[in-house]
Formats: structure tokens, C-alpha cells, sequence
């Protein structure tokens, strides 16, 4: 059917590939125009770095650390608190001594809170799983006698 048209089917393509690409880099340009403006309004948004440091320590996943409280029993405790989670670099550029101070042991203390309480629970329900296996087997084990 192309061929009774006398149209060539790679012309085709690079017409729809050319209009791709060019909604492509319109949207790319877009993108590069706008996230700087909003990344710059939200650092001058909020100087209050203890507010800010709640707020990044809440996007804070524990669910690794409930699954290494489960498997690790309290070990994984201990790990949870023994290790100092780091700031994300990208909340302290460009910031004074003191917001950055003061952002560190908030955000430090309200993600270790975060880690530990998750790796409790997760040791918690570790033990408890552990233990409904034990009586099972115990169970299973007086049956057969």
C-alpha cells in the first residue's frame, strides 16, 4: 500500500522518531528550566534546620531495618544503634555552621530513633515467629509419639 502512495516507509519512521525526539528534548528542557527554581524556593523556605532535619529524617525507610531486626535477633539491634546514619549532603549545601550543626544531631537522633524502634519490633516478631516454630515442632514431635 505504501508503494502504491509513493511513500517510503523510512521516511515515515524518521518523521515519527523525529517528532519523539523532539517532544523528547522539549520535555528535557522543560524539566531543567523548572526543578532549579523549585530546588532553590524549597532552600529558602525553610530555615528552620530542626524542622528540616525532622523532615528528611522522616523519609527514612525502617523496613530494612525491621527485616535485619528480624533475622538478626539483637544483634541487629545493637547494630541499629550502634551505627551513626550521615545527612544527606544535598540539605547542607550551602547552609551556615550552626544550621548544619543543628540539622546533624537532629537529623542523627531522629533516624537512629527511626532504626531502633524498627529493629526492635523486628526482633520482637523474629522471636515471636521463633518461638511458634518451636512449639509446633514440639507439638508435632509429642503427636508422633
Amino acid at each position: 500500500m505504501l508503494k502504491l502512495l509513493n511513500i517510503d516507509k523510512y521516511k515515515l519512521m524518521s518523521q515519527s522518531i523525529r517528532k519523539y525526539a523532539s517532544i523528547f528534548l522539549l520535555m528535557l528542557s522543560f524539566s531543567l528550566i523548572i526543578q532549579p527554581i523549585t530546588v532553590n524556593t524549597y532552600a529558602y523556605s525553610n530555615p528552620d534546620p530542626v524542622a528540616d532535619a525532622r523532615l528528611h529524617a522522616g523519609q527514612e525507610s525502617g523496613g530494612t531495618w525491621f527485616l535485619i531486626g528480624c533475622v538478626g535477633g539483637f544483634i541487629g539491634y545493637i547494630v541499629a544503634t550502634a551505627i551513626t546514619p550521615n545527612p544527606p549532603a544535598t540539605a547542607l549545601v550551602g547552609k551556615d555552621e550552626q544550621y548544619v550543626a543543628t540539622f546533624t544531631d537532629v537529623y542523627q537522633s531522629e533516624v537512629k530513633s527511626i532504626r531502633t524502634r524498627n529493629a526492635m519490633y523486628g526482633c520482637l516478631v523474629g522471636t515471636g515467629a521463633t518461638v511458634l516454630l518451636y512449639v509446633a515442632a514440639i507439638a508435632a514431635a509429642d503427636d508422633s509419639l
